[in-house]
This record gives C-alpha cells, sequence and structure tokens, in this order.
C-alpha cells in the first residue's frame, strides 16, 4: 500500500514537472527563432511534440531531457546566441529565459 501511495505521489510530481516545463521550453524556442538559430529551434520544437506525444510521463521526461541538451560543448546554447543577444539589445531577455529554462530541465531531471 506505502509503495503505490508513493508511486502515485511520485507521477504526480513527474507530471507538474513536465508541466511547469511546457512555458520555459516555449519562451527559448521563440527566443532561438528570434536569434535566428534554427538547428535550436527545431530541437526546441522537437521537445514539445514529445512533450504532446501518447507516450507515458517517464518516457516523456527521459526524451525531452536527452532532447534539450543543449548546455556544454561545442555548438552549445553558451556559445554563439549570448553574443547574438548582446548585439540585438536583449542580453537580459536572454540570460533570465535561458535560466528558466535550465531551472525547469533541472527540475525534469530531479523527478
Amino acid at each position: 500500500m506505502f509503495g503505490k501511495i508513493q508511486r502515485e505521489k511520485e507521477s504526480k510530481k513527474l507530471k507538474k514537472a513536465l508541466t511547469d516545463f511546457r512555458l520555459p521550453l516555449l519562451k527559448i524556442k521563440y527566443l532561438s527563432k528570434r536569434l535566428d538559430y534554427p538547428g535550436f529551434t527545431k530541437m526546441f520544437e522537437n521537445a514539445l511534440e514529445i512533450l504532446d506525444s501518447d507516450l507515458n510521463d517517464q518516457d516523456k521526461a527521459k526524451q525531452v531531457i536527452a532532447k534539450t541538451q543543449i548546455f556544454g560543448g561545442m555548438g552549445s546554447w553558451g556559445d554563439s546566441p549570448p553574443y547574438t543577444a548582446q548585439t540585438l539589445g536583449i542580453r537580459s531577455e536572454f540570460d533570465e529565459i535561458t535560466n528558466q529554462f535550465s531551472n525547469a530541465r533541472d527540475n525534469l531531471k530531479t523527478k
């Protein structure tokens, strides 16, 4: 009985984390489009399609995390996009949206 209650509680937390991830994902998708980074835009669109799919929440979380690995390595979100945001005068917006996305993604990883 306790195991079932615990699983249900964890399932609700995962569902909430997936729901909470949608808005930061949408924001960063539109930001990448605005900055003219179609590769990142497509990556974020693919992640949104996963969220809207018929997969179970566990599989959605795993796939979305894998599809949104944008930090670290060459060609990462931290390379050229911040410079582009700076030249467009939207660096603070870039930093805010990136932090929201990163925090929501990290929250999803812990569920």
